[in-house]
């Protein structure tokens, strides 16, 4: 699985960035990709890569709540709730 956050609304990059600019390009969006496992209502994400070095070798825990076609899922780090629907 993969996951990618980012900000509502992102910083421009452009080509002769500065440094300093692509850092905080880098700092708008954190992304991890890895194995996940389910265990009751609550997913498991283990990340072989990350965006954010302290997330590997973790098990990162999201609560969630499956309704019908919807899915929320719930993040402790951030206090933030993502839902998704399912669509055809």
């Amino acid at each position: 699985m993969v996951v990618i956050f980012s900000k509502e609304v992102q910083s421009a990059a452009r080509e002769d960035a500065t440094p300093e600019q692509l850092a905080t390009l880098y700092g708008e969006t954190v992304a991890y990709a890895g194995r996940y496992e389910v265990a009751g209502q609550e997913g498991r994400h283990f990340p072989d890569v990350s965006t954010h070095p302290a997330y590997l070798g973790e098990t990162l825990r999201r609560p969630f709540v499956l309704t019908g076609r919807r899915i929320s899922l719930f993040s402790a780090a951030t206090g933030q709730t993502l839902t998704w629907d399912k669509i055809d």
